[in-house]
């Protein structure tokens, strides 16, 4: 008796997928410069020292203290160039008030509603 052996796929082998950004798919563009930028990390490194535990909104009304591992900008910055807040329309990225300390679950929890919100999708 003979076995049957299945070739798998390696990753690389794969076919690239095709988001279709008409329809809303896909990823919105991330700045990942200004993510590894060091004025970042530094502000990112401070803003966890002054707070080091999860001050979201679902945090502070369970009055939960959870350690915080995350920085998020309260108004979220311009996908395209972080430094260009339109006259308002999108947050500053280096303000210390413009960023809070968060656990890594609720900042996606925050992310999603946001993405959502942004597709018009309600939650």
């Amino acid at each position: 008796m003979s076995k049957l052996y299945i070739k798998k796929r390696k990753p690389w082998e794969l076919p690239k997928r095709d988001y279709n950004k008409e329809q809303g798919q896909g990823r919105k563009i991330t700045p990942t410069w200004f993510y590894n930028s060091k004025a970042w990390k530094r502000i990112r490194e401070v803003k966890l020292k002054l707070n080091p535990f999860c001050e979201c909104e679902d945090c502070k009304r369970r009055n939960r203290i959870l350690q915080a591992n995350t920085v998020d900008h309260i108004i979220p910055i311009n996908p395209i160039d972080p430094y260009d807040t339109q006259n308002g329309k999108y947050g500053e990225p280096l303000l210390l008030s413009n960023l809070q300390s968060m656990t890594a679950r609720c900042h996606n929890k925050k992310s999603g509603r946001e993405a959502h919100r942004d597709r018009g999708i309600k939650l």
